[in-house]
Protein backbone atom coordinates (compact mmCIF):
# COMPACT_ATOMS: atom_id res chain seq x y z
CA UNK A 1 0.00 0.00 0.00
CA UNK A 2 1.54 3.14 -0.97
CA UNK A 3 1.38 7.09 -0.01
CA UNK A 4 2.69 9.07 -1.89
CA UNK A 5 5.33 6.30 -2.66
CA UNK A 6 5.93 5.69 0.82
CA UNK A 7 4.97 2.54 2.09
CA UNK A 8 2.22 2.65 4.75
CA UNK A 9 1.93 0.09 8.15
CA UNK A 10 -0.86 -0.18 9.39
CA UNK A 11 -1.87 -2.84 12.50
CA UNK A 12 -4.83 -4.54 11.09
CA UNK A 13 -7.15 -7.71 12.84
CA UNK A 14 -7.06 -10.51 10.33
CA UNK A 15 -7.93 -14.45 11.10
CA UNK A 16 -4.30 -15.12 11.18
CA UNK A 17 -3.41 -13.07 14.02
CA UNK A 18 -2.33 -9.29 13.88
CA UNK A 19 -0.46 -7.86 10.82
CA UNK A 20 2.20 -5.45 12.62
CA UNK A 21 3.65 -3.01 9.94
CA UNK A 22 5.50 0.16 10.92
CA UNK A 23 4.07 3.30 10.20
CA UNK A 24 7.16 6.10 10.13
CA UNK A 25 7.76 9.37 10.79
CA UNK A 26 7.05 10.71 6.87
CA UNK A 27 3.50 9.18 6.93
CA UNK A 28 2.21 10.02 10.11
CA UNK A 29 2.65 13.76 8.74
CA UNK A 30 1.53 12.99 5.34
CA UNK A 31 -1.23 11.64 6.82
CA UNK A 32 -2.02 14.30 9.02
CA UNK A 33 -2.12 16.63 5.91
CA UNK A 34 -5.21 14.72 4.44
CA UNK A 35 -8.53 16.36 4.84
CA UNK A 36 -10.34 13.13 4.60
CA UNK A 37 -9.24 9.84 5.98
CA UNK A 38 -8.99 6.40 3.55
CA UNK A 39 -11.29 4.07 4.20
CA UNK A 40 -7.69 1.93 3.90
CA UNK A 41 -6.55 3.60 6.85
CA UNK A 42 -9.19 2.83 9.35
CA UNK A 43 -9.29 1.89 12.53
CA UNK A 44 -7.19 4.81 13.36
CA UNK A 45 -8.19 4.19 17.16
CA UNK A 46 -6.20 0.95 16.57
CA UNK A 47 -3.70 2.13 14.44
CA UNK A 48 -2.45 4.55 17.01
CA UNK A 49 -2.76 2.40 20.01
CA UNK A 50 -0.44 0.18 18.05
CA UNK A 51 2.09 3.11 17.70
CA UNK A 52 1.76 3.79 20.91
CA UNK A 53 2.39 0.05 22.48
CA UNK A 54 5.02 -0.73 19.90
CA UNK A 55 7.16 2.56 20.06
CA UNK A 56 6.40 2.43 15.98
CA UNK A 57 6.56 6.31 16.09
CA UNK A 58 6.00 8.62 19.08
CA UNK A 59 3.07 10.52 18.12
CA UNK A 60 5.32 14.00 18.97
CA UNK A 61 7.73 13.20 16.45
CA UNK A 62 8.24 17.17 14.58
CA UNK A 63 8.40 17.73 10.74
CA UNK A 64 10.95 19.95 9.63
CA UNK A 65 9.25 22.97 11.14
CA UNK A 66 9.10 21.60 14.35
CA UNK A 67 5.05 20.55 14.24
CA UNK A 68 3.63 17.53 15.39
CA UNK A 69 1.15 15.57 13.84
CA UNK A 70 -1.69 17.17 15.74
CA UNK A 71 -0.63 21.08 14.41
CA UNK A 72 -0.57 19.25 10.98
CA UNK A 73 -3.96 17.61 11.17
CA UNK A 74 -5.45 20.78 13.03
CA UNK A 75 -3.88 22.89 9.92
CA UNK A 76 -5.65 20.67 7.98
CA UNK A 77 -8.37 20.37 8.87
CA UNK A 78 -8.39 16.90 9.44
CA UNK A 79 -10.73 15.95 12.53
CA UNK A 80 -10.64 12.26 12.42
CA UNK A 81 -6.83 12.33 12.72
CA UNK A 82 -6.89 14.83 15.48
CA UNK A 83 -9.47 13.20 17.60
CA UNK A 84 -7.62 9.89 17.34
CA UNK A 85 -4.28 11.25 18.30
CA UNK A 86 -5.95 13.38 20.92
CA UNK A 87 -7.35 10.08 22.20
CA UNK A 88 -4.24 8.00 22.34
CA UNK A 89 -2.40 10.86 24.30
CA UNK A 90 -1.34 13.42 21.84
CA UNK A 91 0.07 16.35 23.63
CA UNK A 92 -2.36 19.12 23.04
CA UNK A 93 -0.47 22.20 24.03
CA UNK A 94 3.13 21.24 22.09
CA UNK A 95 4.34 23.95 20.11
CA UNK A 96 6.40 24.17 16.83
CA UNK A 97 9.72 26.06 16.13
CA UNK A 98 7.26 29.15 15.83
CA UNK A 99 5.43 28.20 19.53
CA UNK A 100 2.61 27.65 17.54
CA UNK A 101 0.19 24.94 18.90
CA UNK A 102 -2.78 23.11 17.58
CA UNK A 103 -5.11 25.62 18.37
CA UNK A 104 -3.13 28.63 16.37
CA UNK A 105 -2.93 26.09 13.30
CA UNK A 106 -6.26 25.59 13.27
CA UNK A 107 -7.16 28.73 11.94
CA UNK A 108 -5.46 28.68 9.26
CA UNK A 109 -8.00 26.60 6.57
CA UNK A 110 -11.14 28.06 5.89
CA UNK A 111 -13.97 26.18 7.55
CA UNK A 112 -17.71 25.99 7.92
CA UNK A 113 -18.54 27.31 10.96
CA UNK A 114 -19.73 24.25 12.66
CA UNK A 115 -16.88 22.16 11.47
CA UNK A 116 -14.76 24.57 12.62
CA UNK A 117 -16.23 24.79 16.39
CA UNK A 118 -16.19 21.38 16.80
CA UNK A 119 -12.40 21.25 15.93
CA UNK A 120 -11.99 23.91 18.18
CA UNK A 121 -14.01 22.30 20.57
CA UNK A 122 -12.14 19.32 20.74
CA UNK A 123 -8.50 21.26 21.60
CA UNK A 124 -10.55 23.23 24.22
CA UNK A 125 -12.06 20.49 25.92
CA UNK A 126 -8.57 17.90 25.88
CA UNK A 127 -7.11 21.10 27.54
CA UNK A 128 -5.69 23.65 24.77
CA UNK A 129 -4.65 26.82 26.18
CA UNK A 130 -6.26 29.26 24.52
CA UNK A 131 -4.23 32.12 25.98
CA UNK A 132 -0.74 30.65 24.97
CA UNK A 133 1.43 32.76 22.45
CA UNK A 134 3.51 31.85 19.97
CA UNK A 135 7.12 33.62 19.44
CA UNK A 136 5.80 36.27 18.07
CA UNK A 137 3.16 36.82 20.93
CA UNK A 138 -0.10 35.74 19.01
CA UNK A 139 -2.08 33.96 21.42
CA UNK A 140 -5.09 31.85 19.30
CA UNK A 141 -7.40 34.80 19.62
CA UNK A 142 -4.78 37.18 17.92
CA UNK A 143 -4.46 34.48 15.26
CA UNK A 144 -8.42 34.26 14.55
CA UNK A 145 -9.02 37.58 13.89
CA UNK A 146 -5.58 38.04 12.18
CA UNK A 147 -7.42 34.69 9.21
CA UNK A 148 -11.04 36.79 10.14
CA UNK A 149 -12.35 33.43 11.40
CA UNK A 150 -15.50 34.94 12.74
CA UNK A 151 -17.02 31.52 14.09
CA UNK A 152 -13.16 31.45 15.75
CA UNK A 153 -14.23 34.65 17.69
CA UNK A 154 -17.70 33.94 18.74
CA UNK A 155 -15.98 30.55 20.64
CA UNK A 156 -12.72 31.66 21.93
CA UNK A 157 -15.01 34.92 23.45
CA UNK A 158 -16.11 32.21 25.97
CA UNK A 159 -12.77 32.60 27.62
CA UNK A 160 -12.94 36.30 28.91
CA UNK A 161 -8.68 36.33 29.49
CA UNK A 162 -8.50 35.95 25.93
CA UNK A 163 -9.85 39.32 25.20
CA UNK A 164 -7.26 41.96 26.42
CA UNK A 165 -4.23 39.56 26.13
CA UNK A 166 -1.51 41.86 24.77
CA UNK A 167 0.47 40.84 21.83
CA UNK A 168 3.24 43.34 19.39
CA UNK A 169 -0.28 44.32 17.95
CA UNK A 170 -2.07 45.33 20.67
CA UNK A 171 -5.10 43.05 22.42
CA UNK A 172 -7.24 41.30 19.94
CA UNK A 173 -9.27 43.94 19.60
CA UNK A 174 -6.66 46.64 18.21
CA UNK A 175 -5.77 44.12 15.89
CA UNK A 176 -8.82 43.65 13.84
CA UNK A 177 -8.92 47.78 14.20
CA UNK A 178 -5.57 47.76 12.62
CA UNK A 179 -7.13 44.83 9.61
CA UNK A 180 -10.36 46.64 9.15
CA UNK A 181 -11.97 43.38 10.61
CA UNK A 182 -15.41 45.17 11.30
CA UNK A 183 -17.24 41.79 12.18
CA UNK A 184 -14.61 41.14 14.65
CA UNK A 185 -14.94 44.36 16.13
CA UNK A 186 -18.62 43.46 16.79
CA UNK A 187 -18.30 40.38 18.11
CA UNK A 188 -15.38 42.00 20.69
CA UNK A 189 -17.11 44.97 21.78
CA UNK A 190 -20.39 42.37 23.05
CA UNK A 191 -18.29 39.92 24.36
CA UNK A 192 -16.68 43.11 27.12
CA UNK A 193 -13.53 44.09 25.00
CA UNK A 194 -11.93 47.39 26.50
CA UNK A 195 -12.74 49.55 24.07
CA UNK A 196 -10.20 52.35 24.86
CA UNK A 197 -7.33 49.98 26.03
CA UNK A 198 -4.12 51.42 25.28
CA UNK A 199 -0.83 49.76 22.97
CA UNK A 200 1.99 51.29 22.89
CA UNK A 201 -0.17 54.92 24.02
CA UNK A 202 -2.68 53.72 21.36
CA UNK A 203 -6.17 53.23 21.52
CA UNK A 204 -8.13 51.00 18.78
CA UNK A 205 -9.69 53.69 17.10
CA UNK A 206 -6.56 55.50 16.81
CA UNK A 207 -5.12 52.13 15.14
CA UNK A 208 -8.04 52.28 12.68
CA UNK A 209 -7.18 55.66 11.65
CA UNK A 210 -3.16 54.17 11.62
CA UNK A 211 -3.54 52.16 8.65
CA UNK A 212 -6.64 54.01 7.19
CA UNK A 213 -9.69 51.32 7.69
CA UNK A 214 -12.86 53.71 7.43
CA UNK A 215 -14.88 50.27 8.37
CA UNK A 216 -12.73 49.65 11.53
CA UNK A 217 -13.24 53.39 12.66
CA UNK A 218 -17.09 52.72 11.70
CA UNK A 219 -17.47 50.26 13.67
CA UNK A 220 -15.91 51.18 16.72
CA UNK A 221 -17.97 54.19 16.91
CA UNK A 222 -21.04 52.30 16.55
CA UNK A 223 -20.15 50.09 19.01
CA UNK A 224 -19.88 53.05 21.71
CA UNK A 225 -15.43 53.69 21.40
CA UNK A 226 -15.05 57.18 22.50
CA UNK A 227 -14.10 58.59 18.75
CA UNK A 228 -12.32 61.83 20.31
CA UNK A 229 -10.40 59.48 22.73
CA UNK A 230 -6.73 60.44 23.14
CA UNK A 231 -3.17 58.70 22.63
CA UNK A 232 -0.80 59.10 25.71
CA UNK A 233 0.29 62.50 23.96
CA UNK A 234 -3.00 64.09 23.87
CA UNK A 235 -3.66 63.53 20.33
CA UNK A 236 -7.36 62.51 19.35
CA UNK A 237 -7.52 59.94 16.22
CA UNK A 238 -8.26 63.13 14.19
CA UNK A 239 -5.58 64.55 15.35
CA UNK A 240 -3.14 61.68 14.28
CA UNK A 241 -4.62 61.28 10.85
CA UNK A 242 -4.08 64.77 10.19
CA UNK A 243 -0.57 64.01 11.22
CA UNK A 244 -0.40 60.98 8.91
CA UNK A 245 -2.31 62.52 5.92
CA UNK A 246 -4.67 59.83 5.87
CA UNK A 247 -7.62 60.92 4.30
CA UNK A 248 -9.87 58.35 4.39
CA UNK A 249 -9.80 58.33 7.68
CA UNK A 250 -10.08 61.49 8.28
CA UNK A 251 -13.44 61.32 6.28
CA UNK A 252 -14.26 58.58 8.33
CA UNK A 253 -14.06 60.43 11.44
CA UNK A 254 -15.80 63.33 10.87
CA UNK A 255 -18.40 60.77 9.74
CA UNK A 256 -18.39 59.03 13.09
CA UNK A 257 -19.10 62.41 14.82
CA UNK A 258 -14.92 63.75 15.96
CA UNK A 259 -15.02 67.13 17.50
CA UNK A 260 -13.89 69.44 14.67
CA UNK A 261 -12.69 72.23 17.86
CA UNK A 262 -10.58 69.73 19.86
CA UNK A 263 -7.24 71.23 20.43
CA UNK A 264 -3.85 69.39 20.44
CA UNK A 265 -0.88 72.25 22.02
CA UNK A 266 -4.00 74.35 22.09
CA UNK A 267 -4.28 73.84 18.35
CA UNK A 268 -7.45 73.40 16.58
CA UNK A 269 -7.54 70.26 13.80
CA UNK A 270 -7.83 73.45 10.85
CA UNK A 271 -4.40 74.94 12.54
CA UNK A 272 -2.79 71.83 12.66
CA UNK A 273 -3.69 71.49 8.86
CA UNK A 274 -2.19 74.56 7.90
CA UNK A 275 -2.83 76.00 4.41
CA UNK A 276 -2.75 72.17 2.95
CA UNK A 277 -5.30 72.54 0.69
CA UNK A 278 -5.92 68.88 0.23
CA UNK A 279 -6.69 68.15 4.32
CA UNK A 280 -8.39 71.59 4.76
CA UNK A 281 -10.66 70.01 2.06
CA UNK A 282 -11.02 66.83 4.41
CA UNK A 283 -11.51 68.42 7.08
CA UNK A 284 -14.67 70.79 5.37
CA UNK A 285 -16.24 67.62 4.23
CA UNK A 286 -20.04 67.75 5.42
CA UNK A 287 -20.89 64.51 7.27
CA UNK A 288 -23.67 63.33 5.41
CA UNK A 289 -21.32 63.14 2.50
CA UNK A 290 -18.74 61.37 4.17
CA UNK A 291 -21.27 58.91 4.92
CA UNK A 292 -22.25 58.90 1.13
CA UNK A 293 -18.56 58.49 0.35
CA UNK A 294 -17.10 56.08 3.18
CA UNK A 295 -20.28 54.25 3.81
CA UNK A 296 -21.31 51.09 1.85
CA UNK A 297 -22.06 47.47 2.02
CA UNK A 298 -18.71 46.26 2.32
CA UNK A 299 -17.70 48.51 5.79
CA UNK A 300 -21.12 47.14 7.72
CA UNK A 301 -23.63 44.64 7.36
CA UNK A 302 -27.20 44.77 6.32
CA UNK A 303 -29.80 44.51 8.61
CA UNK A 304 -30.65 41.07 7.51
CA UNK A 305 -26.90 40.15 7.77
CA UNK A 306 -26.28 41.59 11.04
CA UNK A 307 -29.68 39.93 12.04
CA UNK A 308 -27.82 36.63 11.12
CA UNK A 309 -24.60 37.73 13.12
CA UNK A 310 -26.41 38.39 15.77
CA UNK A 311 -28.29 34.57 15.69
CA UNK A 312 -25.35 33.14 15.16
CA UNK A 313 -23.88 34.69 18.26
CA UNK A 314 -26.46 33.49 20.51
CA UNK A 315 -26.05 29.83 19.17
CA UNK A 316 -22.47 29.85 20.24
CA UNK A 317 -23.17 31.29 23.64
Amino acid sequence: MLLRGITLALLLGSSQGEEKIRLGLDQIHEMAQLTKVPSEFEPLDKLFYFMKQNNATSLEKRNEVGMTALSVAASRGNFRYMEALLSNGAKVNAQDDRGRTALHWVFQQPHERKELKKRIDLLVNSGAHVAMRDKDGLTPMHMAVHTGHVAGIRILKRNRHSLEEQSPHGTPLHFAAMLGQWEAIRILAKAGANLEALHLGYPPMHCAAMTEQPAAIKALAKVGANVDSKNDKGMTALHFSLGLGKLRSIRALIWAGADLDAEYNGLTVFEIAGTNKTLLKALSTPKDKSEKVEHNYLDEPSKKQASRTDKASKDEL
